[in-house]
């Protein structure tokens, strides 16, 4: 495990840094840095944070990690452009989202927004689930595609497990996720799903940077909480990362729910057939 690179550097006060840009020529790492302090400013970003690290392997390179944090505040042109089905999905989102923020203050920190909300990716992910399915087949969907959409500013993963609760109480009013960040045998097998979903979302993006890494002597990437990423376990260099990493991810999702539903005995659920998205809706509505 010694060949490992870390994915994340945590700064004094809680921002965490991510590895965005590896080259073995410091000068072009620095050219990147600037881009990306350009970029933030010109998006509306209130503080750019980044490190550039040297490393060895078989070949030195240089690598560089940065943080964007964005005002607290979701755009109200965004928010108004949607129509009114469209709202109750973003609106359950945020619920979710403002109060895992409210949690974050309550324990003494603060969830940071390291990008800007993106309302209208949200939106269009959910809208490529395919309804009318066994219900595990769309909850396990709908929470792969908003964990892909990763639209929110913080807490997607947290944020999508609610919105998929959301979704089964409309046939099991009393159904519950269990706290998946309590100890004890809930913790245990939920969190290997988060980690394996986290993998399997970098290695959709970032693929292509692992392989010049992988070329110059790494072979493990090492994210925040010691989630390790072997690359002779997954496949870097197929052609299409992105569709072939989301493929494991939504297949991985659909087991989750399928293990969610058995271990909160409603088990009658995994076989019963969606009735659509319009119905869904209506649900949650209330009509």
């Amino acid at each position: 495990m010694s060949e490992s690179l870390d994915y994340h550097k945590r700064l004094d006060g809680g921002t965490v840094l991510s590895l965005q840009f590896v080259h073995p020529e410091r000068e072009k790492v620095k050219d990147r840095e600037r881009e990306l302090r350009e970029c933030a400013e010109e998006n509306g970003a209130k503080d750019f944070k980044s490190r550039i690290q040297s490393q060895t392997f078989d070949e030195k390179f240089h690598a560089v990690y940065s943080a964007e944090i964005y005002p607290r505040e979701f755009p109200d042109e965004d928010i108004e452009s949607l129509s009114q089905r469209e709202s109750l999905i973003i609106d359950s989102l945020l619920d979710a989202f403002r109060s895992f923020e409210k949690e974050c203050k309550e324990e003494g920190g603060e969830l940071k927004w390291y990008k800007q909300p993106d309302v209208g990716c949200i939106v269009e992910e959910a809208s490529q689930t395919q309804w009318q399915q066994p219900v595990p087949e769309v909850a396990g969907s709908l929470l792969s595609n908003l964990i892909f959409a990763h639209g929110l500013p913080n807490a997607n993963h947290r944020s999508s497990l609610s919105f998929v609760e959301t979704y089964i109480s409309t046939f099991e009013p009393d159904f519950e996720i269990p706290d998946t960040g309590v100890q004890g045998e809930w913790f245990d097998w939920s969190k290997k799903f988060v980690h394996e979903s986290k993998r399997l979302l970098m290695l959709a993006r970032k693929s292509p940077m692992f392989r010049y890494i992988d070329e110059w002597g790494c072979s493990h990437i090492r994210r925040k909480n010691d989630v390790v990423v072997d690359f002779d376990e997954y496949d870097i260099w197929v052609d299409d990362p992105w569709s072939h990493f989301r493929g494991q991810h939504q297949e991985l999702s659909i087991e989750f729910v399928h293990r969610i539903l058995e271990q909160t005995k409603y088990n009658k659920l995994i076989g019963k057939q969606d009735p659509g998205k319009r119905v869904f809706l209506d649900r949650v509505s209330g009509n």
